[in-house]
């Protein structure tokens, strides 16, 4: 539906939710078929050619904190899209500027760390008139204007954002096993909504888990696959852009996986699926740590050494609480200084 109103057509997406007539709402449904399959050609579009602008500048231009990008053949409904695509990619915020019949128009997105509207208002001077919020944020300028204002604009990024604000972070809000991605747990979750810049949707961790089969969908954009922790199935997953990734998953190694839990329904049926946010790789030594420190959990106290029993402290696990290992700083530090425990020796 947003796709009409992106490409000039939002009276279809109007009369689809207006009509009685199920004729009539079926070549409604199938003409915005039609213009999200172009607003997908569009951005890809897009997308290329403002990737090729930004590789092609000098080094000094490309380590600016802030892009602003323009061209006139750029469609103005769909530059904010591909803006969030270049922040992803560059972890820095993004203005793109499209020429339209009525003038330059821009739309921006932001990394959390850097205000946009503070942006655009600290770069009026080279603005007609702008709005927006912290996160995202459009205008409309003139050509005379553009290189001024890409210029301010990177100087005040420069700035305002330190080098760790250009560092890619996912915020986890809980760690959990794989059997506990159940659709109860999805269910649960989609009760949090509606999800949006106030209230983000939850994101979970799922430790040292193998991908199964990794396979291509979407014309290779994005890949499916199943998810295996501690030889357990844990459910299948979505990928959503990480197509080029096929061959880092193919190598016989663990991931941490960053995922939004949801309910995916196909078909008739309904199952819980991963939707895939990052993937990270697993430290070497988590599975021989977990394994060192259940064994010494068994042996008893008498066995523990002054590491595990900091790993055992933090987690609670005399009071019966169930924690992942990640929730113990003791357990992160053992595993960054790849420190072996002692294991209880035979008598």
């Amino acid at each position: 539906i947003n796709a009409a109103g992106r490409l000039g057509r939002p009276d279809a997406a109007l009369d689809l939710l207006l009509t009685e007539s199920d004729e009539e709402a079926k070549r409604l449904a199938a003409e915005l078929e039609t213009l999200n399959r172009d607003r997908q050609a569009v951005e890809d579009r897009i997308l290329r050619s403002a990737v090729a602008q930004v590789e092609s500048w000098p080094e000094g231009k490309r380590s600016r904190r802030g892009y602003a990008l323009w061209d006139e053949d750029w469609h103005e409904g769909v530059i904010g899209i591909v803006a969030s695509r270049l922040v992803e990619r560059y972890n820095r915020p993004v203005v793109m500027i499209a020429g339209t019949d009525t003038g330059w128009k821009g739309s921006g997105r932001s990394v959390s760390s850097f205000d946009l509207h503070g942006a655009l208002a600290a770069c009026s001077s080279h603005l007609e008139r702008f709005g927006g919020h912290r996160a995202a944020a459009g205008l409309s300028i003139e050509a005379e204007r553009l290189e001024a204002f890409a210029e301010a604009f990177a100087a005040h990024a420069n700035a305002t954002l330190a080098d760790d604000d250009l560092v890619p972070t996912t915020r986890i809000d809980a760690i959990v096993p794989g059997h506990a991605l159940t659709l109860g747990l999805a269910t649960e979750l989609e009760r949090l909504a509606p999800f949006g810049l106030g209230n983000p949707d939850v994101t979970l961790l799922v430790p040292s888990c193998e991908p199964v089969d990794p396979a291509p969908v979407g014309d290779g954009k994005h890949l499916r696959f199943r998810v295996r922790q501690g030889g357990r199935d844990a459910g299948s997953a979505i990928a959503f852009g990480l197509g080029k990734q096929l061959d880092r998953l193919r190598r016989p190694v663990r991931y941490d996986l960053a995922c939004r839990l949801k309910e995916n329904r196909w078909n008739g049926t309904i199952a819980p699926q991963l939707v895939i946010r990052r993937l990270f790789d697993a430290p070497d030594g988590y599975e021989d740590l977990r394994d060192r420190l259940a064994d010494l959990w068994k042996a008893g106290e008498e066995a523990w050494s002054a590491d595990a029993r900091a790993v055992f402290a933090e987690l609670e696990l005399a009071e019966g609480v169930k924690r992942q290992l990640y929730e113990s700083e003791a357990f992160r530090t053992l595993l960054a200084g790849e420190e072996a425990l002692p294991l209880p020796r035979a008598a």
